[in-house]
């Protein structure tokens, strides 16, 4: 855990020596409504995403919550809008993750997708509504690397 913590640290030391600002719509604290969701088996039961712009261009994300068998769930990374992949921490893996981000038009939308030790392991888009209360996250492949359904909304806190 350690030598993963050294490396995020040395991951977000590079980053931050980039330039171009990038500040959006998507910040600020959203929460999970399931009852609006479309979910599997896979999908967490509960969460907290927070967005907060860094500067030059670098989004933060923690994500937190309860995963479908009731355990406390954290994620976190520091990425850019080019479609490159950083380092994404989440608690308990096995695996080393990275994520990588690249807009989707304007207001705001982008798509994202996850890999594990190297290997795609989810792909999706977040789009934010209409009046920026909400946004979707709309999985094309779930974990398992299989076609997904899954559709959670979340509202801003």
């Amino acid at each position: 855990m350690r030598k993963l913590s050294g490396i995020l640290a040395a991951s977000i030391a590079i980053l931050m020596s980039g330039n171009a600002a990038g500040a959006g719509p998507h910040l600020g604290k959203w929460k999970l409504n399931v009852a609006k969701s479309k979910v599997e088996s896979w999908s967490p039961k509960s969460q907290v995403r927070t967005y907060e712009d860094w500067g030059r261009d670098l989004l933060h994300v923690t994500l937190e919550g309860t995963d479908s068998q009731d355990k406390p769930t954290f994620g976190e990374f520091v990425a850019r809008w080019d479609g490159r992949f950083y380092p994404y921490v989440i608690r308990g893996s096995q695996t080393a993750n990275t994520i990588a981000l690249k807009r989707a038009g304007a207001g705001g939308d982008f798509e994202f997708t996850v890999k594990s030790d190297g290997k795609v392991a989810y792909t999706g888009t977040y789009t934010l509504s209409a009046d920026r209360k909400s946004f979707t996250l709309t999985f094309k492949m779930n974990p398992q690397g299989e076609p997904s359904s899954t559709v959670l909304v979340f509202e801003k806190e």
